[in-house]
Order: C-alpha cells, then sequence, then structure tokens
C-alpha cells in the first residue's frame, strides 16, 4: 500500500501503515511526480516489497485468527452484539 494522507484520520492511518505495521509506504505531504514512481517501485520490487509482502501476510494470519471462531474480535463482536440487544429488550419492556 502506498499511503498519501490528506487530511484527519488519514495521517494516523498512513503513519500506522507505513511505520508501525509495515504493510506499506507513508508518502507523507509529499506528492510529485517522481515520489510517487519511487514509492510504487520500492513497494513492489526489490527487498522493501519482500519485507512489505512477508508483513503483509504475517497480518493476514494473524487477522484470520481474531475473526475466526473463538477469535477475540469474533468474541468482542458478539458481546456488543448481546449488549445492544439487552439495551433493546429493556427499552420494549419500559
Amino acid at each position: 500500500m502506498v499511503c498519501w494522507p490528506w487530511a484527519w484520520d488519514q495521517l494516523v492511518n498512513s503513519r500506522l501503515v507505513g511505520e508501525v505495521w509495515k504493510v506499506g509506504l507513508d508518502m507523507k505531504d509529499v506528492c510529485k511526480r517522481e515520489m510517487v514512481e519511487s514509492m510504487v517501485r520500492s513497494a513492489m520490487e526489490g527487498e522493501k516489497a519482500e519485507e512489505l509482502r512477508r508483513r503483509a501476510t504475517e497480518m493476514a494470519v494473524e487477522i484470520g485468527r481474531s475473526v475466526g471462531e473463538g477469535g477475540d474480535a469474533k468474541l468482542d463482536f458478539e458481546r456488543l452484539l448481546r449488549d445492544i440487544l439487552s439495551l433493546s429488550l429493556c427499552a420494549s419492556i419500559a
């Protein structure tokens, strides 16, 4: 992923993608033709591209576990649904 943040949460998301998760490149606020070309080449070719693919694969496995049966994300979502349903039941009783 090549990120060019423009405003608001895009700045944080771009930094997470590039610096924290390391699954993409952050162009920051520079968007010149040469910079875009350089970023795309880095993301597609060479050592940096290998690292990005490796990290993306690792994250895909981790995410799959989290959303799968018994995973944290799935359990949290189910808990949220139960909480919402219990609120609507309370409101209909009152």
